[in-house]
């Protein structure tokens, strides 16, 4: 159960609960996401014509405009933790980025980004909003209160390990059928060391700290491997500080998951997936390839320069 979307669908149907308001209201917390953006895109002196990256991305206007999900909801809190933290504001970016989660539960994962060493106001803002946001709901128990979170994950294959992309190629490539627990166990280290990393790291880029979201967050959904494609759209507000053609690709690419409305059936929508996973793979070792040919050179005309 996330309580912010829960408040969201209460406030808006008690002005209408016709489907036009509902997407109004979407697109109303666009603005507000497009709006913050905007701000934060000014304090790091970068354009503010960046912002068309989110607000041209054909996801977004389809998914939210046309569709109406409640996505946005939780974009607007994201924004307002990005713009909190980059204002040194602890206290704010620990509530934003608890609402945020209360909305759709994953931006959790960009605790670790957020969080500065040492810090105590942020996570312990974060964790208080998570708890009153759900006190209302706790009378039904610790285990009802998740609502049909556990009922998704047996739903969407989650539970059996059909659902993961990179669990499913390794069969298809090696006929190795590994059991999800190891599956699950591997994702879990791999998200713990890029916990742990941003935490530990300290550098002098102002927006580093985005950069790191940016990791976690496509990390994240590579790994859980989502079925719909608005999934995805969380990451496009962070390509306007951080251009990426690999996460670009991802978020463009996760449209051919429409086709799996069309054919739903395993093999099929493994071979969809393909289409969005592998290039992207095979983008991201082009980019650290390409990223470490320009460091070496940047070296040789360095050490020429001394040299001479």
């Amino acid at each position: 159960m996330t309580t912010a979307a829960e408040a969201a669908y209460f406030l808006t149907t008690r002005i209408s609960e016709s489907v036009t308001w509902m997407k109004l209201t979407m697109v109303g917390f666009e603005l507000i996401t497009v709006w913050i953006l905007m701000e934060l895109l000014a304090s790091f002196g970068m354009p503010r014509q960046r912002i068309l990256i989110y607000a041209w991305h054909p996801l977004a206007v389809w998914e939210f405009a046309g569709s109406g999900h409640i996505d946005p909801l939780a974009f607007a809190f994201i924004a307002l933790a990005l713009l909190a933290r980059r204002r040194n504001w602890e206290t704010a970016t620990g509530i934003s980025l608890g609402l945020a989660t209360l909305a759709k539960v994953f931006p959790i994962v960009l605790f670790p980004a957020l969080y500065k060493r040492w810090g105590w106001k942020m996570p312990a803002a974060l964790a208080a909003t998570i708890v009153v946001g759900y006190l209302p709901y706790i009378g039904v128990g610790p285990l009802r209160v998740l609502g049909f979170i556990p009922g998704y994950a047996q739903e969407r294959g989650i539970v059996s390990g059909k659902h993961f992309f990179i669990l499913n190629l390794v069969d298809s490539l090696f006929g190795v059928k590994l059991p999800n627990a190891i599956f699950l166990s591997f994702a879990g280290a791999i998200l713990l060391t890029l916990t742990i990393w941003p935490i530990l790291k300290q550098d002098n880029d102002d927006r580093g700290y985005v950069k790191r979201g940016l990791v976690l967050g496509t990390a994240f959904m590579v790994l859980f491997a989502p079925d719909f494609p608005w999934y995805f759209a969380w990451l496009i507000p962070f390509l306007c500080f951080v251009p990426s053609i690999p996460v670009f690709y991802l978020t463009v690419a996760s449209c051919f998951l429409y086709l799996t409305w069309i054919y739903w059936m395993e093999a099929q929508v493994f071979r969809i997936k393909a289409l969005i996973f592998i290039p992207f793979f095979l983008l991201v070792a082009l980019t650290i390839w390409w990223g470490r040919r320009k460091l070496g050179a940047r070296r040789l005309v360095a050490a020429l320069l001394v040299d001479s």
